[in-house]
């Protein structure tokens, strides 16, 4: 009677193991080619070409970005909660007002400074680019 219990428990064993690769895929099934989160700020260096931003736990997830004029920046919301991003300078940029899970938008500067900007509908989540 023990040998089908423990055979049993070695079967459910195996397949759990099975199902787990211990490596885990982006959520919207990113590539390689995509551009990673938290990029921008590495060494403090100004990062160029592109950059990706999550806003997930209502924060953006890198809070402050260091780039190169000309590099893309893009918000992805990683999160059910609707979210949006607008610069606090008037005009530079807005995103629609309800980017829903897995929306994006996009923004390049194109000269040096820094740009504030807050989620629109969440005025307490903040975030910074640093442009040089």
């Amino acid at each position: 009677m023990r040998t089908p219990i423990i055979t049993g428990l070695a079967a459910v064993a195996l397949v759990l193991t099975g199902c787990s690769s211990g490596a885990e895929k982006p959520a919207g099934g990113g590539s390689a080619s995509a551009p990673s989160e938290g990029a921008a700020t590495a060494g403090g260096q100004a990062a160029s070409g592109e950059v990706a931003v999550a806003i997930k736990d209502f924060l953006f997830v890198d809070k402050t970005v260091t780039v190169t004029p000309g590099t893309k920046i893009t918000w992805t919301n990683r999160e059910s909660a609707i979210h949006s991003v607008v610069s606090t300078e008037k005009g530079v940029f807005a995103s629609q007002d309800a980017m829903e899970e897995n929306a994006t938008f996009s923004f390049t500067p194109t000269k040096s400074g820094t740009i504030d900007y807050i989620c629109g509908i969440h005025n307490y989540m903040k975030g910074t680019i640093v442009v040089s």
